[in-house]
């Protein structure tokens, strides 16, 4: 009697929580999946994936949670800190893999960066340095500066302590910072006229979901009133912004598969050290992102800014076609 043929094995199925659309303004999902290719994870072969991609106010990321935790899928690649929320809500045991999620120890993702100790690790989204870099670069490129308004987002509660630290670094340093709250809904022309009207003189922009809806509103006021300003994010400066220091996204995203990669291969995330750009504690040294400079020579023209030598010689990109 002939036998039936046996089954094809099952392929691991992985969750994509996203707070963008599936071909976002910074590609990140894009990263995300040549990175797991680069792993030999590829949709429809090697594993299945199955993507979500939310709202940045998070109004759906419950629920899109929710459903790949029903499906189920056997972990979760979540972006930022709102998606890491929502897929921790949703789930103890899934192994979660957060990438560019701020502050994973305040936000209670994780016991440690060392010692997540749960479900959840992955790649946080700033090095404890980097908005202090940021005041440095932007005091040595323009030292006639004196009133830096920091933009940022009320949504983000770890964001909060970040602002303070900021304003207290300002003042050593004979600078004045102020706070500059905005939400996707805010009109971004409106609230910032009335920080220039108060004497803001440059602009210090964080990195997050919310910001990144304005981000072309933001990038064209900078322009617009020649305000000197550095961003969190090297990907704005891709898009025409003046300066920033932080991360690269797109790296990150990358980065992910190397979680996802151990992880599906037995690796407890409770055992996986969560990693902070520029700052390794990864259980993989080496590709781990870097928090770089990036300056673009061509706007800093169109502005009629001259970038100093010192901070050209530390970056790490220059855009200058």
């Amino acid at each position: 009697m002939a036998q039936s043929p046996s089954s094809p094995p099952k392929l691991p199925r992985i969750g994509v929580l996203m707070t963008t659309a599936a071909r976002g303004p910074l590609g990140v999902y894009d990263a995300l999946i040549v990175g797991l290719r680069d792993r030999g994870y590829v949709d429809g072969q090697t594993v299945t994936i199955e993507a979500r991609f939310g709202d940045v106010q998070g109004q759906q990321l419950g629920a899109l949670a929710a459903e790949l935790v029903r499906l189920p899928v056997d972990l979760i690649v979540a972006s930022t800190s709102s998606a890491t929320q929502a897929a921790l809500q949703a789930t103890h045991t899934i192994p979660i893999v957060m990438v560019a999620a701020g502050d994973p120890v305040g936000n209670k993702f994780v016991a440690s960066l060392e010692h997540p100790g749960g479900n959840v690790t992955g790649i946080a989204a700033l090095s404890p340095e980097q908005h202090r870099d940021q005041l440095h670069t932007l005091n040595e490129a323009f030292p006639q500066v004196a009133h830096v308004g920091v933009v940022w987002s009320p949504a983000r509660a770890a964001q909060v302590p970040k602002v303070a630290e900021i304003q207290g670094q300002a003042a050593a340093v004979g600078m004045q910072a102020e706070s500059i709250p905005l939400t996707p809904t805010d009109n971004v022309d409106t609230v910032l006229v009335a920080a220039v009207g108060r004497g803001v003189d440059c602009l210090l922009v964080f990195g997050s979901p919310d910001l990144m809806t304005l981000r072309p509103h933001i990038l064209d006021f900078a322009a617009q009133h020649k305000l000197p300003a550095i961003y969190a994010v090297s990907e704005w400066v891709d898009a025409g912004g003046l300066m920033a220091r932080g991360m690269r996204l797109a790296d990150s995203f990358r980065r992910a598969a190397v979680y996802v990669d151990r992880i599906l291969k037995g690796a407890n995330p409770a055992d996986l050290p969560v990693e902070v750009p520029g700052q390794s504690l990864a259980f993989e040294p080496g590709g781990e992102p870097a928090v770089v400079t990036t300056v673009n020579l061509q706007t800093a023209r169109a502005l009629g800014y001259s970038i100093p030598q010192s901070v050209l010689d530390r970056a790490d990109t220059i855009i200058d076609d």
